[in-house]
């Protein structure tokens, strides 16, 4: 825990393994590849992913979660360990298949601050900054700075940008979801879901959704299991235990999908594909010798106009299959 957010703030810079980037008096902090690839997680680089300081006043002026982890990533994601750690109830919500972004209220230059996990000023802060005038009402925009502002909390959501920079899950426009609001503090929790609830609907937001509540061990067992074979066209499912501790689920359909796009990236380059690595179901062995009879068709397509087309060659009898 820290409470000496100065002695944090050098203990961040002292760490191999986190990034700074400066903006003015306000620094971004994160965990570099080298923590990542390494998985080298401790109590510096859980907390630096979205973490912004102003170092100078020594305030945090936004942030997003703590590093979280899939089921079965860590030894204490693993089901067998998760039994006799998690407290119930469990909530799962939708995991929505875009990048972070993060709004704040910058209090010292009187403007909103508009982030992604990294910085103030890529393009996937910039168009986070785009899509948010676009899609929210101008006549709420004084309120929800006065709010951000006295509150003293950053509120996190899922930027989809399907007309850029399509992932894996389909979406019909561009939006952004309300996924959390999180104090503006180093060790903090996002405030509970009814709250949330009232922020969107006063703020006009979209806000995440909760598709379970999962009572015992057995629910949860049953949800985990079933989501890594459903084929419903989401991303997954964020886990959040009855202590605030948060785990990541994702689906066959999304898992495999992903795992294609990387096939057809590397059939598109031209690069060998190995069977036993890549080609580990009917799906992916139909869909990799589909890439390659059409490998003329198939330049810098992403994966959902590739899957589009894919079912359209494959007829009704590929109808469901996912």
């Amino acid at each position: 825990m820290f409470d000496d957010i100065g002695k944090f703030i050098r203990e961040l810079r002292e760490s191999e393994y986190i990034k700074e980037r400066e903006y003015g008096d306000i620094s971004s902090f994160n965990f570099t590849p080298g923590a990542f690839f390494g998985k080298v997680w401790d109590e510096q680089t859980t907390k630096a992913r979205g973490l912004f300081i102003d170092t100078r006043r020594e305030t945090v002026v936004a942030r997003s979660y703590d590093k979280f982890f899939n089921i079965g990533e860590r030894d204490e994601t693993q089901l067998e360990n998760l039994k006799h750690t998690l407290h119930f109830p469990v909530f799962a919500y939708e995991k929505e298949n875009g990048y972070l972004g993060i709004l704040s209220y910058n209090i010292a230059e009187h403007d909103f601050i508009f982030a992604s996990k990294s910085s103030l000023d890529n393009d996937y802060a910039n168009k986070f900054k785009e899509i948010f005038y676009e899609t929210i009402p101008k006549k709420v925009l004084n309120r929800l700075s006065m709010y951000l502002m006295f509150t003293k909390t950053s509120l996190v959501f899922e930027v989809i940008n399907p007309t850029e920079e399509p992932h894996v899950i389909e979406y019909p426009r561009n939006k952004i979801v309300l996924l959390d609001e999180i104090p503006n503090e180093i060790n903090a929790v996002p405030r509970p879901y009814n709250h949330l609830k009232l922020i969107a609907r006063q703020m006009g937001f979209e806000c995440k959704k909760l598709r379970a509540t999962l009572n015992n061990w057995e629910e949860f067992e049953t949800f985990v299991k079933d989501t890594q074979s459903s084929i419903r066209e989401v991303e997954g499912y964020v886990l959040v235990d009855s202590w605030d501790q948060m785990y990541k689920i994702k689906t066959l359909f999304y898992t495999t999908w992903k795992h294609l796009r990387t096939v057809a990236k590397r059939v598109d380059a031209g690069k060998e594909v190995p069977k036993q690595k890549f080609l580990t179901s009917p799906i992916m062995n139909d869909f990799y010798n589909w890439l390659v009879a059409n490998r003329d068709n198939i330049h810098d397509k992403d994966i959902i106009t590739l899957r589009r087309e894919f079912y359209g060659d494959m007829g009704e009898d590929y109808n469901g299959v996912y």
